[in-house]
């Protein structure tokens, strides 16, 4: 009988709390915008310009976009080499 009491007030905080309290609903246009940030917000992006010598051999030069993003605490790096376009 305690036990049901019990759950009955549990039950009961909690509707009153989610009635008293409703969440708001976004906009249409907060929801896009949002959605757009999560996907291609980043930290930092910027291009790196890379060359690499062999001996006395010219230099062989490299470029790559990155760009990086905090996702949970957590760092993530993408790297895309542009030029050349073989590599």
């Amino acid at each position: 009988m305690r036990l049901r009491t019990s759950l009955q007030a549990l039950v009961a905080f909690v509707a009153s709390s989610a009635l008293a309290d409703p969440l708001p609903t976004p906009t249409p246009d907060a929801l896009l915008q949002r959605a757009f940030d999560t996907r291609y917000g980043c930290t930092i992006t910027g291009v790196i310009e890379i060359e690499t010598r062999k001996g006395e051999m010219a230099a062989m030069k490299r470029r790559m976009d990155v760009a990086t993003k905090s996702i949970k605490d957590r760092l993530h790096t993408y790297a895309v080499f542009r030029e050349p376009q073989y590599v």
